[in-house]
């Protein structure tokens, strides 16, 4: 018997092995593998089995079996696959993406000394050669890793090899595994009065407490009488309990969230949802359909949600809802749990690799069917899936910008596909690809075009221009508008939100004699200024350095900080409100962890008046005493080097514009900015999103741009910026020679560069790109397909990434 392997790496093919006759009986597909690479061993995953080696091959053995049962079935595979093909990843990438994290074990190769080794090694006066004695004591008694030695230039395998063949050392494989551990608990259970009375107090009061307890757990007992065990022992033998040790799993739910929303009583259905229930559930009975729901914030699109899952789960299906970022899981989670119990789990990035795997076998033995999670939830394994929901599906977190490079909202649908149920995809701000797609009948349609709270409208928008208004404070952030309308919010005892996008104190801190700029060294972006830490921070690659005192430039002492972030509204807010409010911020220094939780609970309880924020305030959260949303510079998304920059603008401060006034209290939203006549803004406020896909369409399919062209991002990167300059060059050339030579075949494609990324250097590494465009996808992934050879062929696999379907051109 042999199977077919796909390696955990950077490889895009797949490797034959033999199964010796003790494995014959286990092995699987989806299941993990030991098995030599090179000089290595490391885990595989079983993608097929085969009676015979396909021709010229001479597999070698598989060294172990590392799984009990499988960890996908067939039909994830074909998922696996398709990923791995669409989007030009090696599939072994795509399947350690796919699974909880930790379970890649490798076996590094382990030197030890013999006990002959370890007695010369101790002798004074041995006649072993210098550098052989030099190489034992390095070894020392516990042994150590080959790879240390060579690293440290200790011994090459050639030296090592002959020692071992003299009898002095060993060398054999260790492995190293990080997999997550399943976890176990004692539990006391009462089953009667037993043959014999408790000895003393302490043990009647621990036979009691299991008494009324029915079942307890141990170190509950330990914890409130100390050192149970003796009084355990004497209590089963007595045949008045028994303890048994049962599998418990770690608990990831957010029981910091807001207790209310999980007692309020499930809402009558509004007008607008009706019809959209009754055709959703009419889908997931058929088991077919793509959907696009367009519902305006305050819609109502959760309470559809929630409707639909419930009849889902009824048919005894299990159902995927997919939320952009970890932001936004905690009150949907808390909304889900009031429904549906402890059938929800939860998948997101912040989850420990036990944690992750514990929610992981949970969801594969069915004890949990409705997964709530980030992009990677799209990979989870619920048992008879029969919907997928992708809320807010707009969001450019759901494409993974890592390898392996996937966008967790198309393969939404692709599972939908695949599993034979409907998908929903939700938002308030539809992507333009999305709303060409139910233009052009790939999706159905659903809208609902009023709030479903009772007295609900869209807030009043007012944009302020910029160029022309009076301004309060020296610091040019807050205009007299914004400033009145904070003071009157504050003063009705309503609350607000500011949404700035960028974090820190200031952009950048200015040298006022030569103009000089602090620099990230890795990249190419100015340091951002915290006055908090008194640091300048690249928010790329993490580096921090202090401020200095003077210009490391011309050594003037006048500096100082330019453009303003959270931080510096934070502290103009509280110097205008005073003690009449109470002003906090939320951004990704001050909301890590459960910090984010806390901020978000406080500001529900209104102990904060004012919250500022970034991208974090602007998705999915219903704050009832919110009537003030400020938006303080809404140009600085329109100027980004992107074609998608006129349509985050206008979908980010839609979403921001849709937490003021959820409740009955009306809501104002004012927007700061220079360019108030720009179409995306003049869409907001009219919030019409008719209006800005009538501009935005013609002005796509002038430049070729999605959704009327589909396109790859070639991304060439190099820590020496000349060798990256001379890859992407080489790399055009080679592209232009493709389509030169094979005309027409080739006709329909085109491509532009290479040029320097607008960010050029993250983490060190000089980035050229180059754009790919095609008018039909299959003559895009033909051209790809030949890309790959070629990057194969000349080995530039850490020098060129391939992106499909990029959300992203920084």
């Amino acid at each position: 018997m042999y199977v077919s392997v796909a390696i955990a790496g950077p490889l895009r093919q797949s490797f034959t092995y033999h199964v010796p006759e003790r494995f014959q009986k286990t092995i699987q597909v989806g299941k993990r593998v030991m098995v030599s690479f090179g000089t290595r061993r490391v885990t595989g995953y079983v993608i097929t089995l085969l009676s015979e080696p396909p021709d010229g091959i001479d597999p070698k053995d598989i060294h172990d079996v590392l799984d009990e049962k499988p960890l996908f079935d067939a039909a994830t595979f074909r998922l696996f696959d398709w990923i791995a093909r669409y989007y030009h990843e090696p599939l072994g990438e795509v399947i350690r993406a796919a699974l909880p994290a930790g379970l890649t074990d490798t076996e590094s190769r382990w030197v030890e000394l013999t006990a002959e080794g370890l007695v010369r090694q101790q002798a004074l006066l041995d006649a072993l050669p210098p550098k052989d004695k030099t190489i034992l004591s390095a070894v020392g008694s516990s042994g150590t890793a080959l790879k240390t030695l060579t690293d440290a230039g200790v011994a090459n395998l050639t030296q090592i090899t002959m020692l071992r063949d003299a009898g002095l050392l060993t060398l054999t494989y260790r492995r190293q595994s990080s997999s997550p551990r399943p976890i176990y608990e004692d539990i006391a259970i009462y089953l009667g009065p037993g043959t014999s009375l408790p000895r003393s107090p302490k043990e009647r009061a621990v036979l009691e407490a299991i008494r009324d307890s029915g079942k307890i757990p141990v170190r509950e007992l330990n914890q409130r009488f100390r050192s149970v065990k003796p009084n355990l022992f004497r209590l089963v033998a007595s045949g008045a309990i028994q303890v048994e040790r049962r599998r418990t799993f770690r608990d990831v739910l957010f029981h910091e969230t807001d207790e209310g929303v999980e007692k309020k009583e499930t809402p009558s259905l509004t007008e607008a949802q009706k019809p959209v229930v009754e055709r959703l559930l009419a889908a997931v009975a058929a088991r077919t359909g793509r959907f696009l729901l367009h519902g305006i914030t305050g819609s109502g699109k959760t309470e559809v949600y929630l409707r639909v899952i419930a009849e889902t789960l009824q048919l005894g299906r299990g159902v995927i809802v997919l939320v952009p970022e970890i932001a936004l899981t905690p009150q949907l989670v808390s909304r889900f749990r009031a429904r549906f119990g402890d059938a929800i789990a939860v998948l997101h990035s912040g989850l420990t690799a036990g944690e992750r795997f514990d929610q992981w076998e949970q969801i594969a033995t069915g004890a949990r069917r409705v997964v709530v999670g980030a992009r990677s939830a799209i990979f989870a394994p619920v048992v008879d899936l029969g919907l997928v929901i992708v809320d807010e599906e707009h969001e450019s977190s759901f494409k993974q910008e890592e390898r392996p490079r996937y966008n967790a909202r198309d393969l939404a649908l692709v599972r939908g596909d695949m599993a034979s149920c409907p998908v929903l995809l939700g938002s308030a701000t539809p992507s333009l690809e999305s709303l060409y797609n139910a233009q052009t009948g790939k999706l159905e349609l659903l809208t609902m075009k009023h709030r479903a709270q009772r007295g609900s409208v869209l807030p009043e928008v007012e944009i302020i221009d910029l160029r022309s208004t009076t301004w309060v404070g020296a610091h040019r952030i807050l205009s007299e508008p914004m400033s009145h309308a904070l003071v009157e919010t504050i003063r009705r005892g309503e609350q607000a939100i500011l949404f700035v996008n960028r974090r820190g104190y200031s952009s950048f801190v200015l040298c006022r004699i030569c103009g000089h700029i602090p620099e990230c060294g890795n990249c190419s972006i100015t340091l951002s200024y915290s006055r908090s830490s008194e640091l300048l921070r690249c928010h790329y690659c993490g580096h921090a350095e202090p401020r200095p005192g003077v210009c490391m430039e011309c050594g003037s002492s006048v500096t100082e900080p330019v453009g303003f972030g959270t931080e510096w509204v934070q502290d103009d807010v509280s110097a205008l409100l005073g003690s009449s409010a109470t002003v906090e911020r939320m951004d990704k220094d001050t909301a890590r962890g459960k910090n984010m939780f806390t901020l978000l609970e406080k500001f529900r309880r209104r102990e904060i008046d004012v919250l500022v924020g970034t991208q974090m305030v602007a998705k999915g959260h219903d704050f009832p005493g919110v009537t003030l949303v400020g938006v303080l510079l809404a140009d600085q998304s329109l100027k980004f080097p992107d074609f998608r920059a006129s349509e985050r603008t206008f979908q980010l401060l839609t979403q921001v514009a849709g937490r003021a006034g959820r409740a009955q209290l009306p809501g104002k939203v004012l927007i700061q900015s220079y360019h108030p006549q720009h179409y995306s803004l003049q869409a907001v406020l009219r919030q019409d999103v008719s209006a800005f896909v009538a501009s935005e369409l013609p002005a796509r399919q002038l430049g070729d741009y999605p959704p009327f062209s589909y396109i790859a991002l070639l991304k060439v990167t190099h820590t020496d910026p000349q060798i990256t300059q001379q890859h992407a060059e080489q790399l055009a050339a080679w592209l232009r020679r493709l389509i030169s030579d094979n005309q027409p075949q080739w006709n329909g494609i085109f491509f532009t560069g290479p040029a320097l990324a607008p960010l050029q250097k993250i983490q060190g590494k000089t980035r050229f790109q180059i754009l790919v465009k095609s008018r039909t996808r299959s003559l895009l992934h033909r051209a790809l397909t030949a890309l790959d050879q070629h990057v194969d062929t000349q080995r530039l696999h850490g020098v060129v990434a391939v992106d499909v379907d990029p959300v992203n051109l920084l």
